[in-house]
């Protein structure tokens, strides 16, 4: 059992970051939760239910599920529906829809 009274942070990582979106977004959490003297779990990349979850952040009073993305071209889409990246040879591509895929987490 984990003592969320510690102000340290535990962190488990069940496989290996691979995406710096991933990194950036655990390394902020990390320095939010050192400011504010707060202790979490934090688990990264795990799978549970056959779903890969990019991360789950556990405090006292709250648990979020964050997914996390990068992108280096502008992107398009909406809470339903497939998702657009634009290409660098001009248009627009589809891709799944990451605000979906979250809640499938």
């Amino acid at each position: 059992m984990t003592n969320l009274d510690s102000q340290t942070p535990e962190i488990y990582i069940g496989s290996r970051i691979e995406h710096a979106s991933e990194r950036a977004v655990l390394e902020k959490i990390a320095r939010i939760l050192a400011l504010g003297n707060r202790s979490a779990v934090i688990l990264v990349n795990i799978n549970l239910g056959g779903r890969q979850i990019d991360i789950i952040l556990a405090l006292d009073d709250l648990t979020l599920v964050i997914e996390a993305k990068g992108y280096s071209r502008p992107v398009r889409g909406g809470e339903n529906g497939q998702w657009q990246v634009y290409l660098a040879s001009g248009g627009w591509k589809d891709f799944e829809n990451p605000y979906l895929q979250a809640l499938g987490g």
